[in-house]
């Protein structure tokens, strides 16, 4: 089995995408996958779910 970096893995997802992503607050939380993501400027359509309501987490 091969593990992908998170840029690899973003490279996978096709356009309109929902990604449900977890944590409790900070702990947990994809920060890794969800830059990987912005980055991804050809990425159309996309929505992520989160349950971190209202939490600066990307800082």
């Amino acid at each position: 089995m091969k593990f992908l970096n998170a840029d690899e893995a973003i490279q996978l997802i096709p356009n309109n995408p929902t990604i449900l992503v977890g944590g409790f607050g900070r702990t947990g939380f994809p920060k890794t996958l969800i830059k990987a993501v912005i980055k991804r400027k050809e990425l159309t359509d996309l929505t992520i779910i989160s349950n971190n309501i209202n939490e600066d987490i990307l800082n």
